[in-house]
């Protein structure tokens, strides 16, 4: 997929409706951004990358709780649009900009940025390897990574995983086990500093969305988030519990340095 086809895809897949979607169900994102920025010890004056920025929550607490300088992309533009508005209407204390940008093909220069950090978005990106490289290319060198994302748990899915990739064949993700992670940035020039599972943890965050969406009114899903079946949506929320509670699918979080 080249790059125009990547921002065109998700800028499709990805639209206004569908961002604020994402954001009622995993809005709660403060504690996690915290948690990435605070693993690798980010500081006022640091330039730092935020991949998968989506409505700019993730890139303007960086700059708000770190006090660093935050780039913030996205492939999708509603995303970066909401992003910009933002920011223009609390203007955070701190420089933030946003860009449409396929985050495996960046404009940024060599050794641009002291780390990069993202949340939830890997899983979305085809080509790893190439996303990993873009990666290193724009870090300087001692720099750091810090990322969280959706990730295979066992080597062999279950049966639920298999059926609940039936439901959402048709969404742009490719999944890699933690080893797979570390591997890859070992191959591509880091040192993995922390890899760890936060099993418990996201279980408990998805049980307590589950139950809200499937308490929610359907009218209200429908005008807020264009959604037109809401039991489907609910059968296809309650799928991706099952994947997290069968740990066929976890919540990685690992942190690397670029030697």
């Amino acid at each position: 997929m080249s790059t125009q086809e990547a921002i065109e895809f998700m800028s499709d897949w990805y639209d206004e409706r569908t961002n604020a979607y994402i954001e009622w169900c995993f809005g709660d994102i403060e504690d996690v951004v915290q948690d990435l920025g605070s693993r690798i010890g980010l500081q006022v004056g640091m330039r730092v990358l935020d991949i998968g920025c989506n409505n700019g929550s993730s890139s303007l607490h960086l700059v708000d709780a770190f006090g660093c300088s935050v780039v913030g992309v996205d492939a999708a533009r509603s995303a970066i649009e909401v992003s910009q508005i933002r920011a223009q209407e609390n203007p955070p204390s701190a420089p933030v900009v946003f860009h449409l940008v396929d985050a495996r093909d960046t404009p940024f220069l060599d050794g641009e940025f002291d780390a990069v950090v993202s949340k939830d978005t890997f899983v979305n990106i085809v080509d790893r390897p190439r996303l990993i490289s873009e990666i290193c290319r724009i870090m300087k060198p001692g720099g750091h990574l810090s990322f969280c994302d959706w990730m295979q748990g066992n080597e062999e899915p279950g049966e639920a995983f298999k059926v609940w990739r039936e439901f959402k064949q048709e969404e742009p993700f490719e999944m890699l086990l933690p080893r797979e992670y570390e591997l890859l940035l070992k191959d591509s020039g880091f040192v993995v500093t922390h890899s760890d599972k936060r099993v418990e943890v996201f279980q408990e965050r998805i049980k307590s969305r589950y139950a809200a969406f499937a308490a929610a009114d359907p009218e209200e899903m429908q005008q807020r988030f264009g959604i037109e079946d809401h039991a489907y949506f609910v059968e296809r929320f309650g799928l991706t519990l099952n994947v997290l509670l069968s740990q066929d699918v976890v919540w990685g979080h690992i942190a690397a340095r670029k030697v």
